[in-house]
């Protein structure tokens, strides 16, 4: 983790400790766009769960239907 990360981080918990999470999500093809329309309704339930700093969702530029999360 870089020193930036970890010291907003640390201002915003008062923690040093953290767990990264990195998921490799495979969306059917032809349902990225539905994909993309859920993941942001979600995002809103995910951002109010307790202990949560931030999330994000990024789409891979040799796979279409690939994403990290």
């Amino acid at each position: 983790m870089d020193r930036i990360c970890q010291r907003t981080i640390e201002k915003e918990t008062g923690n040093k400790n953290m767990i990264l999470e990195v998921a490799i999500l495979n969306v059917v093809e032809g349902k990225e766009k539905q994909f993309e329309e859920d993941f942001a309704k979600a995002g809103k339930l995910i951002s109010s769960m307790k202990g949560y700093i931030q999330h994000s969702l990024r789409k891979c530029l040799e796979v279409n239907n690939r994403y990290i999360l």
